[in-house]
């Protein structure tokens, strides 16, 4: 029979001196363990099981084959922890750190930002750094922080190097972040074991090598996945049988398969996964149970999806009829949405309900935001979710894993069970009557009038009548275009455009046919129907993609020619800041990306890209908001640093730009060529102005900048409001930017009329 005998409780008054005692157990190994007293009621005791062999208990941690308990009594001296903060900080850049409040300084650590001590003795029990700018490595002296409890430094991708083996020394540590870092190497496998550990986020580096079998350790304490992130990582090799075969993996396996499989080379692809367990209530008010569904079902998919997705939108063009002809064969999907207020981008419960009922959807649909295995799947993978369970419940398709195939390959799948898909087409255009039609949305009332160029892609024939579909899309982009400085006040000198151009098919697949499809030739060629073109003048054209205000990739400027003209695609449809960006921005202004590449925050500017800069702004004064200098009176803008009329806007030399983390700089913290959410800044608005008044005004016009001074009034203002109103400044860019590309526009010497 099992005893346990408390022999001691620690009730001693509130006074600093508990706050210097520790227990030593001392094991018949001879290794000495030292656990700190940390709280008031603390008990230690000891279990005898029905072999009478002994494990010693402190607040529910066991030691066993212990020889002896010591109790020590240690005065503090804070010595050896201040040396390992300031290593910490030297280690890391601290001097160029976002705050370092107090760091290095004699004060109670306690007044270091970031760093949270005991109340009662000033011994370090919490450091939190994260987004806060640390660049270099993580140092081993960390192994001098023996209280640490709480480690939080994420978010600071240019934090790289080794993971010290020092934190899985650190026995009081129970929570460890670590994530969105550049962390590279082997995972200590002493980090899992450490015996108070409760969560640990490592998910978002370049870690590599494989998986350590001491994950165990945290699976066998880990509730959902959100408790210990490794995924998105570099991991190779086999996953250890221990972790595939733990009880705990059904509810796990994201957080550690999901990996960056196009550089690593994570084996994955003779393990077995598990279908998700749920209980979910549709629409309807039916219950939905996993065990019941999988052994019901021949097949059942886990769909989540959005009317609002283009990729869903696309795949259910064969998956509804797929599931009208499947349904009675043993095939059953479940639909899982988040409406607006859930999630974003989103559709509202009108939009939503309109497309089940319009398209004809009619497997059930749960809304509602579903429990956390799904949850967190959505977080890893995005939208469309798939994931195909077999009868014995095993996920045997899913769109989210290295070796899987992307979400068009499963219907497929399903023909490989159920027999060849019958219907499910695309709709195609019959009538292309207005393929080509011109129309005039707005005319220039100053200079000689600038053609500015609206035409859309993936537009069918029954979207092109008056005041239809078409005609309002180019509407609310042109409106975007001019919704922000300098291009709001120079509205007057553009004329606007737009060419209607007829796709056969809607949907932006493989399989479908639009009318331009990213080829500038053919975007010109429409653009060359307005009449009375004159042969020196250039054709700026916007290419409007139909996606309902969401990218199905990422917008960009794909050319520029010598006489001014360019091509920009809005792959969201035209009605955001993107529009503002590329064709504003990169297409007018002949401005550089302002924001760090993912993946290039810890890469300093190549010395060929460097060349690439200069060429760029001495060839054609291109990248007036960029430069590889870093003196604030040496940069392209040094005269707006030095007027005082400008220094609310926050002029300077901000490092990471030209889309790389060192070694280029721009104007300001944040702007329209950063993060796509705020306005242009001074150096911007001044290209732009440039510009357009050169096109507008011809060859005779010359530029004086107390004249723009005095034009851009309205322009420092803008960005000025938006810099007080608090403008988004992280580092990550716009979730409309889906897919990574450093493509940089094509200059062409020549002009428009050559790509014919």
């Amino acid at each position: 029979m099992k005893r346990t005998l408390i022999i001691l409780q620690f009730l001693l008054a509130a006074t600093a001196t508990i706050y210097a005692q520790h227990l030593e157990f001392v094991k018949n190994s001879g290794e000495h363990q030292h656990v700190s007293i940390a709280s008031w009621g603390s008990i230690l005791s000891f279990d005898i099981d029905e072999r009478d062999e002994l494990t010693w208990v402190y607040n529910g941690q066991p030691f066993k084959d212990v020889e002896s308990v010591l109790f020590r009594n240690k005065a503090y001296d804070d010595t050896k922890e201040r040396e390992a903060l300031i290593e910490l900080y030297n280690a890391t850049d601290g001097d160029h750190w976002a705050n370092n409040t107090n760091w290095c300084s004699d004060k109670p650590l306690s007044e270091w930002y970031g760093v949270g001590c005991d109340y009662a003795t000033g011994r370090v029990t919490s450091i939190m750094l994260s987004t806060n700018k640390l660049k270099g490595t993580l140092p081993e002296s960390l192994e001098n922080l023996s209280w640490l409890e709480y480690l939080s430094i994420r978010d600071n991708p240019n934090l790289t190097g080794n993971i010290p083996q020092a934190l899985g020394k650190l026995m009081n540590l129970w929570f460890i972040g670590l994530d969105y870092n550049g962390l590279t190497g082997p995972v200590p496998g002493n980090l899992f074991m450490l015996p108070r550990l409760k969560q640990i986020n490592l998910q978002e580096n370049q870690l590599s090598g494989t998986i350590p079998e001491t994950l165990t350790f945290m699976m066998d304490k880990a509730k959902e996945p959100n408790d210990m992130w490794i995924c998105h990582n570099r991991f190779t090799g086999k996953v250890p049988d221990a972790i595939l075969h733990h009880k705990n993996f059904r509810n796990l396996w994201p957080a550690i398969l999901i990996q960056d499989g196009e550089i690593g080379d994570f084996d994955i692809k003779d393990i077995e996964i598990p279908g998700p367990d749920f209980e979910l209530t549709d629409m309807n008010g039916v219950v939905h149970r996993s065990s019941d569904m999988y052994a019901k079902n021949k097949l059942t998919l886990l769909y989540e999806w959005g009317s609002w997705c283009p990729y869903s939108k696309e795949l259910n063009v064969k998956l509804i009829p797929a599931y009208s002809q499947y349904k009675d064969k043993g095939f059953q999907v479940l639909g899982l949405t988040m409406l607006c207020g859930m999630a974003t981008p989103c559709s509202t419960e009108e939009e939503w309900m309109d497309y089940l009922q319009t398209n004809h959807v009619e497997w059930p649909n749960v809304v509602e935001d579903f429990d956390n295995l799904l949850n967190v799947i959505h977080y890893l993978s995005g939208v469309p979710l798939l994931l195909l369970v077999d009868q014995n419940g095993k996920i045997i398709f899913s769109n989210i894993l290295k070796e899987d195939p992307d979400t068009y390959a499963l219907v497929p799948k399903l023909e490989e069970y159920f027999g060849a898909l019958e219907g499910g087409e695309y709709y195609t255009s019959t009538d292309y009557s207005r393929d080509g039609e011109v129309y005039t949305m707005q005319t220039a009332t100053e200079g000689r009038g600038i053609n500015l160029v609206f035409m859309g892609d993936g537009f069918v024939d029954t979207d092109m009548g008056d005041g239809g579909k078409y005609e309002k899309t180019m509407q609310k982009a042109m409106e975007q275009f001019f919704a922000v400085e300098p291009l709001k006040s120079l509205r007057s000198r553009f004329n606007v455009y737009g060419v209607k151009a007829v796709s056969p098919n809607a949907e932006f697949s493989q399989y479908a046919v639009r009318a331009i499809d990213r080829d500038d030739s053919k975007a010109f060629r429409y653009a060359s129907k307005i009449s009375g073109l004159r042969t020196d003048e250039g054709l700026h054209v916007n290419v409007i993609y139909n996606t309902d205000g969401y990218g199905i990739d990422r917008s960009y400027c794909s050319s520029y020619f010598g006489d001014g003209s360019y091509v920009c695609y809005a792959m969201d449809g035209g009605a955001s800041m993107l529009l503002n960006h590329e064709s504003g921005g990169h297409g007018i202004g002949r401005l550089s990306d302002e924001y760090v590449e993912p993946g290039y925050e810890g890469l300093s500017l190549p010395e060929s890209e460097k060349q690439r800069m200069i060429s760029y702004w001495a060839d054609y004064g291109s990248g007036a908001n960029v430069d590889w200098r870093s003196t604030p009176t040496e940069v392209k803008w040094s005269k707006f640093v030095a007027d005082p009329r400008y220094a609310e806007e926050g002029l300077g030399a901000y490092e990471g730009s030209f889309l790389y983390g060192s070694g280029a700089y721009r104007p300001t913290e944040n702007s329209m060529m950063r993060y796509n959410d705020t306005p242009f800044n001074a150096p911007s608005r001044e290209a732009i102005y440039k510009f357009v008044m050169r096109e507008s005004e011809g060859s005779q016009w010359v530029y004086d900048y107390e004249t723009f001074v005095q034009f851009d009034a309205a322009g420092r203002e803008e960005f000025v409001n938006a810099k007080k109103s608090g403008a988004r400044t992280n580092k990550r860019m716009s979730p409309l930017r889906l897919e990574p590309t450093t493509k940089a526009p094509i200059l062409h010497e020549g002009t428009w009329r050559d790509t014919q």
